[in-house]
């Protein structure tokens, strides 16, 4: 993901299992690792709180990210959608959870 002075790399493991009578659509459950880099310099805002410097320093973030979610896959094409609850637990730089994050997404299918 990228976005203002942000980078974030992360990589999911997930399990997935097909719901019987469906076509196309299953759930799954994963994890994975999760880095952010940000440059705090650049940030204009009201972040004035334990976890967040205006030091004009660049901070990494480590977090871990479970995921719970539905997937479907067309039959007929190499594309999937999603939609799934991950929240994000920060490990790092005065350690917090929140767990309202969701995710929707589209993807190529290469199996």
């Amino acid at each position: 993901m990228f976005g203002d002075n942000i980078t974030v790399v992360g990589v999911d493991y997930s399990y997935n299992e097909r719901i019987r009578g469906t076509r196309g659509l299953s759930w799954y459950v994963g994890v994975g690792p999760q880095a952010s880099f940000i440059d705090y310099g650049k940030w204009h805002g009201d972040w004035d709180d334990d976890y967040h410097w205006k030091d004009g320093n660049t901070h990494t973030h480590f977090a871990i990210r479970p995921a719970l979610g539905l997937e479907f896959r067309i039959p007929s094409a190499p594309l999937a959608m999603h939609f799934d609850w991950k929240p994000w637990w920060n490990l790092s730089h005065g350690s917090n959870f929140e767990a309202s994050r969701f995710s929707l997404g589209f993807k190529f299918v290469l199996k």
